[in-house]
């Protein structure tokens, strides 16, 4: 899945910058700061490209590279990552991942001593979001056969 393969990216860049930066501390003595290093890896200029009439199912969950023009956006929206709840009765929490779009929701609460049901609530501002933005594209005027509407 590209999101998955992306997302290792990230990770893989972050670990490469932050052993550079331990190297550059040693060298210069200069202290450790690498709190909030966010490192966001986006490919571009992929080698093939598609005309947007042209994709096909085969393409779902793929990286692919598409020629268009873009007509409208939304704007920037949170998308939830990691879900927080607290239990209303122990005040236990737990973080739950989002996977696909879908929340497992807990129906009772984890802790030993508690495990009472449907005590569970969302704390939403202690939840990890994403942004989010909604792109259409529709494609070029140039690749388009003659009579076909976009």
């Amino acid at each position: 899945f590209p999101q998955t393969l992306i997302g290792g990216f990230d990770i893989a860049a972050r670990e490469l910058y932050l052993d550079q930066l331990s190297q550059q501390i040693t060298e210069q003595g200069e202290p450790d700061d690498d709190q909030g290093i966010n490192i966001t890896v986006r490919p571009f200029n992929l080698r093939q490209l598609h005309d947007a009439r042209l994709l096909d199912p085969e393409h779902l969950e793929t990286l692919v590279a598409i020629t268009g023009m873009v007509t409208r956006t939304s704007t920037i929206i949170p998308e939830l990552q990691t879900a927080h709840y607290r239990c209303d009765i122990c005040t236990n929490t737990v973080d739950i991942q989002v996977l696909q779009g879908r929340i497992d929701e807990p129906t009772s609460c984890p802790a030993v001593g508690c495990r009472a049901k449907q005590s569970m609530r969302l704390i939403h501002n202690l939840c990890f979001y994403k942004d989010k933005q909604i792109v259409r594209i529709q494609e070029n005027p140039d690749s388009m056969p003659d009579g076909q509407t976009p």
